[in-house]
């Protein structure tokens, strides 16, 4: 087995694997996005928010595990639906920035403002916080 850690300058899950399949010609795109399913274990896309306490800054991460589902969604390059995946993906350790951040909110780690400026959906965020439920229930808090 081998360990390979690479860092991406991207936002999200999403972009950071679009950006992978866009490093290889056009022509390749295909066979770049089987090989990713094949050897993907996760992605872990990570922003840096200030601390309620002002004490420095506390990471807030988007997780995706590779389980069957994700590496078919890659392999068929049908990434605009990974957001879905990694929302409902609590059991097997994923998460979105929005239950990420809503957690370091409840925890009190970061203010609300800081958490919605870093938001990949401030509404969404702001209806959990609201304890009003989107069409889908932030999970495991």
């Amino acid at each position: 087995g081998q360990l390979v850690l690479s860092c991406l300058h991207t936002t999200n899950v999403v972009t950071t694997v679009e950006r992978l399949v866009s490093f290889g010609p056009l022509h390749q795109h295909q066979l770049i996005r089987l090989r990713l399913s094949l050897s993907l274990r996760g992605i872990i896309s990570l922003r840096l928010l200030l601390r309620s306490d002002g004490a420095g800054r506390i990471p807030v991460c988007e997780i995706l595990t590779a389980t069957p589902t994700v590496r078919e969604q890659i392999r068929e390059g049908r990434t605009e639906q990974l957001p879905a995946t990694l929302h409902d993906g609590a059991m097997y350790g994923m998460q979105t920035f929005t239950q990420a951040l809503y957690r370091r909110y409840v925890n009190g780690d970061v203010d609300l403002e800081e958490a919605l400026r870093y938001a990949d959906s401030p509404e969404e965020l702001q209806l959990a916080v609201r304890e009003i439920r989107s069409t889908r229930d932030i999970q495991n808090r």
